[in-house]
């Protein structure tokens, strides 16, 4: 058990959570973000069939 520390019970604990920093740049979406999102790019979705005749 290389690195792992052992709790009050002896039990293994997990190891430490890291973060790059990433998370706190990225932000987050509301359903509502994502909602107007979806509705603003369905068209980039949909195959022009003409294209590939």
């Amino acid at each position: 058990m290389r690195d792992t520390q052992l709790t009050e019970s002896n039990q293994p604990s997990e190891p430490p959570k890291t973060s790059n920093g990433i998370a706190e740049l990225a932000g987050g979406w509301t359903l509502a973000d994502a909602e107007e999102f979806e509705h603003n790019t369905a068209e980039l979705s949909r195959i022009d069939p003409e294209m590939w005749r």
